[in-house]
């Protein structure tokens, strides 16, 4: 009998559908290899643990996500359009990711791991470079370390964008 073959890629996007779908609470590697067609085994061929799944889902995740919003930070929008369109993005994503980051956030509390700060720092370099001349030196910091804290705030709390803080963007914007 010939095996199917199946690559780490696949194993994680069969895992976001599912997670997409029916929640993180339902992909047990169980199911993946079901949906996929393989056993069990060959997905701890790639993962060492359902854990080590879940990292590498939100890594390839956040990846795309990113990807995305330089996209939007390359692109021929007015500056408040690409914090704004990166603000939508981000909430869009993370709502299909159905609570993906929540179960990592929770793996990652007890080990230190860097993961978040990193998804942070990445957001910072790509509205920094928006930003730079746009506003003033002396204020981009603050206005980035700003703007990336709402974001993830809003990321949190599940809260699209709204008509004020599209106000407040560009309020911000034009008065820097």
């Amino acid at each position: 009998m010939r095996k199917k073959a199946v690559t780490k890629e696949m194993i994680v996007k069969q895992g976001l559908t599912i997670i997409e779908m029916e929640g993180i609470e339902q992909c047990s590697v169980r199911k993946m290899a079901k949906e996929l067609g393989i056993g069990v085994g060959t997905i701890y061929n790639y993962f060492e643990s359902h854990d080590a799944f879940i990292l590498e889902a939100f890594n390839m995740s956040w990846n795309d996500t990113i990807q995305k919003i330089n996209v939007i930070a390359t692109g021929d929008s007015r500056v408040e359009e690409k914090i704004i369109s990166i603000f939508s993005v981000t909430y869009e994503d993370v709502i299909k990711r159905n609570n993906l980051g929540t179960k990592l956030y929770t793996m990652c509390q007890s080990v230190n791991k860097p993961y978040f700060t990193s998804v942070s720092d990445r957001y910072k370099n790509i509205i920094d470079e928006i930003l730079t001349g746009h506003i003033s030196d002396d204020m981009r910091g603050a206005t980035v370390d700003w703007i990336v804290a709402v974001i993830f705030n809003h990321v949190k709390h599940k809260k699209p964008v709204s008509k004020g803080d599209r106000l407040v963007i560009q309020q911000l914007l034009t008065e820097s």
